[in-house]
């Protein structure tokens, strides 16, 4: 039986419950499809409902009549894929994505052929109705309506504030597109358009977004304090919207819709210019601010990292010189994702976990809780921010309680990507200004009110950001407050809520306890390596590693390295043995040849630089046919240099802007080759680049391959339930 989903202004609806979905964007097109599978699978059980994905003109029609819908690019398969898995799917339709593609996603004969795209040009209607409609035929059929996976259209993309024309004409404009789309077929329960910087929503829900960083940026300097840790009322993003101020430009009202996100920035895609590098708690602490901030859906872009597929007459990616803003790699498109472009599991990947178990849990309840913060009212009834929600303000405290009158969550987030704010010792939450507003402003439960009053003074160092419970019940027990965060609730064979899990590190606790809830507390670093699984009932696994459940099959994904602890401990889960029958496999990797040459990695700013080939040769001393625990092989490729492309049987198959940080290839896609060339260009010690990480130079350049880290990872059944 289908779902029924629908929205109100304040949260989604799904079957007319509170709806806290976890959106995460992969694309098809980037990624094998013989990985798709178990690709969604780990996006699943890191807590996404709900796969996004661009549907790109430039992969499917890059020769004006000619469509290709087959392999990599077979857009139902990976539908059907992630319906099997037990996800929903959100199409961005476009016709334009942008994507870090070349003209935005547009193939180069539509550019030529329209004499203006974006707008009502007839051509260029002409075509998209054509376009459309073939897509349509590969995904008919897969909708909620036929109790398919696909529930999300995104229409366009930033239309208005990254191209078309005037508001009159572009509003005119997204308003046609999104009849086109439903005279077509494209039957959904929700129509988004991207919301910031002065987008056109037109008739439909707009979506946010938010980055920890801007690498689009053209400046080679640090940029200022990042306002997207900032916990606000305010949900438009000047960092996406290039200087624009926030709040100036919206094409709709914040009140009539709910507030949701289709591009929190997973990770960061470096450009030519600028090297950011990423860290999971970059991430996690923008999640945390977004719903400290009333956030209701938790949408990123990306979530699955990727690789462009080679252009037939032209090379795919974003560039100056094709007209477009930055320059971004031919291939690379891994994107510093939770998932990388090989599939590695990469930091970000456990900080979010942390939030979304959570959410999983407590979303409901979260949904209809709205956020209370430092908002100062003037004598007139008008709202306005306190200096405690500027970006710049590195020293006071952000917070925000998201509350119903009877329980809630005190949000704080005291961590900006580099920047130190200050500390506080011993806060107490009872004189917090933002709580004496909602004594004066709300009919407060009186336990609550007794949970506030009673909340045991905590530390807010600097780099922290968490939430704490007030007043929250689980089960038979009530948590009065505590300075350690939820994770998850565990149930028993019956449904019943019989353990609750925290986390904190030394955490002060006040919980009525009832007769069957027990609770259980964990540190960070536990909570980090926690999966939460389904089976005769809810267990919580501790691993050194990340457990995937496939039907009724669980596997770990690890290096070896495996420890697992259970809760409840008093348990009867029996897991296999987890001994490797391929704990010996070891890679050996030789340079077997340098050699130096003169070359230009060809973007329109760079320049004839010193380039040095490392050929490698790779010794494996496994036998292949017997390998079906062995997952994939990483080379972890340090280097010092501007670029570094990856070459395979004279094919150039990747190529990494370097950030400081290691490179990752993952071999299995290519079969375990036993011959790489490693091909790095050099950067000049006087370039204009901004590195978050600073190279090592040697006589004025930076080229040189450093150290190669070979990663070996399992994936090992360790239960089934016959």
């Amino acid at each position: 039986m289908k779902d029924n989903f629908g929205y109100n202004k304040i949260y989604l609806t799904k079957n007319k419950k509170p709806f806290f979905p976890i959106m995460g964007e992969m694309h098809y097109a980037r990624v094998s499809n013989y990985k798709w599978r178990e690709e969604l699978l780990k996006m699943k059980n890191c807590g996404i409902d709900i796969v996004s994905t661009y549907v790109f003109w430039i992969f499917h029609e890059q020769i004006e009549g000619e469509y290709d819908f087959s392999g990599d690019l077979n857009i139902r398969e990976f539908i059907k894929k992630a319906d099997e898995v037990g996800l929903k799917v959100w199409l961005r339709l476009g016709p334009f994505v942008h994507s870090e593609l070349r003209n935005g996603g547009f193939p180069d004969w539509l550019i030529n052929k329209c004499d203006s795209i974006r707008t009502e040009d007839e051509t260029y209607i002409f075509e998209v109705k054509k376009y459309l409609s073939r897509v349509y035929e590969e995904v008919k059929g897969l909708f909620n309506k036929d109790n398919g996976p696909i529930i999300g259209i995104q229409v366009e993309n930033e239309l208005g504030h990254v191209g078309g024309g005037d508001k009159e004409s572009s509003e005119k404009h997204m308003k046609h597109l999104l009849e086109i789309i439903k005279e077509i077929g494209f039957d959904v329960p929700y129509y988004t358009a991207t919301g910031w910087g002065g987008a056109i929503v037109a008739d439909c829900i707009p979506v946010m977004g938010g980055y920890c960083d801007v690498p689009w940026e053209r400046s080679g300097e640090k940029l200022p304090p990042n306002s997207n840790y900032v916990i606000t009322k305010e949900r438009d993003d000047h960092m996406i919207g290039l200087g624009n101020e926030i709040g100036s430009m919206e094409t709709y009202k914040y009140s009539d819709f709910p507030f949701l996100t289709a591009e929190l920035g997973g990770g960061l895609c470096p450009t030519y210019r600028r090297r950011p590098v990423v860290h999971g708690a970059d991430i996690a602490a923008v999640t945390l601010s977004k719903m400290a901030s009333g956030c209701n859906l938790l949408g990123y872009y990306m979530f699955h990292g990727g690789v462009n597929p080679k252009g037939i007459n032209y090379p795919l990616n974003e560039t100056i010189a094709t007209g477009s803003w930055c320059d971004l790699p031919e291939f690379d498109y891994d994107f510093n994702a939770p998932i990388g472009s090989y599939g590695n599991i990469n930091e970000s990947f456990n900080e979010l976990k942390l939030l979304f178990m959570f959410i999983k849990d407590f979303g409901e309840q979260l949904c209809s809780m709205e956020s209370d913060m430092d908002i100062i009212v003037d004598e007139n009834g008008g709202e306005f921010e306190s200096k405690y929600c500027q970006a710049d303000n590195l020293e006071d405290i952000r917070c925000s309680i998201r509350h119903n009158c009877e329980s809630g969550f005190l949000f704080v987030n005291n961590y900006v990507k580099g920047y130190d704010l200050s500390s506080h010792k011993n806060v107490n939450v009872s004189d917090l200004k933002l709580i004496k507003k909602i004594k004066d402003n709300y009919f407060i439960d009186v336990k609550m009110l007794e949970s506030i009053n009673t909340f045991p003074s905590f530390d807010i160092n600097n780099g922290d950001y968490f939430f704490y419970p007030i007043n929250l019940k689980v089960g038979d027990i009530s948590i009065k407050n505590a300075t350690a965060t939820p994770l998850c609730i565990l149930k028993d064979e019956n449904g019943f809520e019989d353990n609750v899990v925290l986390y904190g590190d030394n955490p002060k606790l006040n919980i009525e306890y009832g007769e069957k809830t027990k609770r259980i507390i964990l540190t960070k670093e536990e909570a980090l390596k926690s999966n939460k699984i389904t089976l005769d009932r809810d267990y919580l696994i501790i691993a050194n590693g990340n457990i995937v459940v496939d039907n009724n099959k669980v596997y770990l994904y690890s290096d070896n390295n495996d420890e697992i602890k259970i809760y409840p401990e008093d348990n009867n889960l029996v897991l296999n043995n987890l001994e490797s029958n391929n704990k010996e496999t070891t890679v050996v990797v030789n340079i077997s040849q340098q050699t130096e040459s003169v070359g230009n990695v060809n973007y329109l700013s760079s320049k004839d630089v010193k380039i040095i080939d490392y050929t490698l040769e790779l010794n494996y001393n496994f036998n292949m046919s017997i390998t079906n625990e062995l997952d994939n092989i990483y080379l972890n490729v340090l280097y010092d240099g501007d670029v570094m492309k990856t070459i395979i049987n004279g094919d150039i198959v990747n190529d990494n802007f370097n950030n400081g940080n290691e490179c990752t290839i993952g071999l299995k896609g290519y079969g375990y080759p036993r011959k790489i060339t490693l091909r790095i260009y050099g950067l000049d010690e006087d370039n204009d680049k901004y590195f978050d990480k600073k190279l090592e130079y040697k006589d004025g350049i930076a080229c040189e391959l450093k150290n190669i880290e070979v990663i070996c990872n399992y994936k090992k059944l360790i239960y089934e339930n016959k």
